[in-house]
């Protein structure tokens, strides 16, 4: 599992950030996309926009922990995730990663996991 982060980390301007494995220059412009206007107006809309790329389950918020101007973006990408408690559960392995989304985490009602039956 690979998992990226957009946003201040620590320090004005958005930048993608690997947080863990490796990611190709298309896969770190691709993450850079939920700055474009279509994202912000989906997350002003909500709260928060969910998005998907290739294996990659994207969660975004309109705030930043670290630059209270407008138009602030914080996005964590997990690779192989499914639903919001796949992120929620990457989230509360890194307590900086935790920290970014004080604001608004992902709740588990936003995607539930699908249940199988036997």
């Amino acid at each position: 599992m690979r998992v990226a982060y957009f946003g201040t980390w620590g320090r004005a301007g958005h930048f993608v950030r690997p947080i863990v494995g490796q990611f190709s220059k298309q896969e770190l412009e691709a993450f850079e996309r939920v700055d474009l206007p279509a994202f912000h107006d989906a997350m002003l809309a909500d709260g928060y926009a969910y998005c998907l790329y290739d294996d990659f389950l994207g969660y975004c918020i309109p705030f930043s922990a670290d630059d209270k101007r407008s138009g602030c973006v914080t996005a964590i990408f997990v690779e192989g995730a499914k639903c919001s408690a796949d992120i929620l559960q990457v989230l509360k392995q890194d307590a900086r990663l935790s920290f970014q989304f004080w604001k608004r985490r992902p709740k588990v009602t936003d995607i539930p996991k699908e249940e199988v039956e036997p």
